[in-house]
């Protein structure tokens, strides 16, 4: 009787430590910040001449949870007074990913002022994999920036006129 009591006591010891540390494996991040993940916001005006100047960066990594890379201020003109914009992040594989973000007109639309060319301001950022090679940023195919990786250090740069 005592024996099964010390198999039962070093069964239930052994249960305890490998459930802890399965616990402890499957905690989620400590930011709460999923991973990939990924939003976007975008406003619609007419063109003014005085839109601030697009940029991307990246924060250095988040206690190696994850990166934050951030595209902001990218503006367009467009036909359409009203404009859906939506994304979608990807996984390309070899630590390559992809924001892609897609316009559709959106309903209902309105009339536009006639001295009114629309415009939309669109902001995107994503959490990434702190190893994460590179983001590539697409706005309906075309490619507006690509990210590298900067290592350990914060990094921004404003985009071109030409969109990088």
């Amino acid at each position: 009787m005592d024996s099964r009591i010390a198999v039962l006591l070093a069964g239930l010891v052994v249960g305890a430590i490998i459930g802890g540390v399965g616990v402890q494996a499957a905690q989620p991040p400590q930011s709460g910040v999923s991973v990939p993940s990924m939003g976007t916001t975008a406003a619609t005006g007419c063109l003014t001449g005085d839109e601030p100047r697009a940029w991307v960066g990246q924060t250095s990594a988040n206690a190696g949870e994850y990166r934050a890379v951030y595209l902001q201020n990218y503006s367009f003109t467009h036909d359409t007074p009203n404009l859906a914009v939506r994304g979608d992040l990807t996984d390309a594989g070899d630590g390559r990913w992809e924001l892609a973000l897609t316009t559709d007109p959106d309903t209902p639309t309105k009339e536009a002022p006639e001295d009114c060319t629309p415009r939309t301001t669109v902001s995107a950022s994503a959490a990434l994999p702190p190893e994460f090679e590179t983001l590539r940023v697409t706005l309906d195919g075309d490619e507006v920036a690509t990210v590298r990786n900067s290592g350990n250090q914060p990094a921004f740069r404003y985009l071109n006129d030409s969109g990088d």
